[in-house]
């Protein structure tokens, strides 16, 4: 999630949702920023995944390394199913990815 308000409005119903639909699943959230710190203050029993300031990079070149990075590591933890909640550019493309992968 991207901005504090899109963590807020966004990403902690996404996750009461999904924990009321599906009491046992186990929830990973990737953000950044203030988005981690607002997401354990809700208390919501999940892991938070958090990139470091700066990673999504202005440049296209250090940004298609970041993105690649990540979408390997999300593929890394062999998830049962990949929710995005963003619209940012990057965060697109590697959703994009992530569906082939």
């Amino acid at each position: 999630m991207v901005e504090s308000a899109d963590t807020l409005a966004i990403g902690v119903p996404a996750v009461r949702h999904i924990k009321r639909k599906i009491p046992d699943a186990e929830i990973h959230v990737l953000t950044h920023g203030a988005g981690a710190e607002l997401l354990a203050l809700a208390a919501l029993d999940l892991s938070i995944l958090t990139l470091e300031k700066g990673f999504w990079h202005d440049e296209i070149l250090q940004a298609m390394e970041a993105f690649i990075w990540a979408a390997d590591a999300i593929i890394g933890h062999e998830f049962d199913h990949i929710i995005n909640l963003v619209t940012a550019f990057m965060h697109l493309m590697c959703a994009r990815f992530l569906i082939h992968a």
